[in-house]
């Protein structure tokens, strides 16, 4: 393998590694999907960097896993938002759910 692509290799490694990190930092855990995701397809590219130097690895695919836990992220980030939005419509749910009770209760007694 050329110095060159390894470096640049090593380089957007060292990237995908920050994005992961900064994705722990905010969930404060490894175990976000992100965060695991970025972790482990960190440990196999290091793994083949270190190890398996003639292994090709295209600096493409390291942009578009980055691209794909970023994705991850944002798709957790609004899984959370939607989460506490219904947390917090709960008692509204409630309020409606009984409404329907009410109603259907008197239409079968019309009936």
């Amino acid at each position: 393998m050329d110095i060159y692509l390894w470096l640049t290799d090593f380089l957007l490694l060292n990237i995908f590694f920050m994005v992961s990190y900064f994705i722990k930092q905010q969930f404060h855990s490894w175990l976000s999907p992100g965060a695991f995701f970025s972790l482990f397809w960190y440990v196999v590219i290091l793994f083949i960097l270190i190890f398996a130097r003639s292994y090709y690895i295209s600096p493409l695919f390291i942009c578009l896993l980055i691209l794909y836990t970023l994705g991850f992220h944002i798709g957790t980030l609004f899984g959370l938002n939607i989460i506490k939005k219904l947390v917090l419509k709960k008692d509204l749910y409630i309020v409606r759910r009984s409404v329907f009770m009410y109603w259907a209760k008197h239409q079968i007694i019309i009936f």
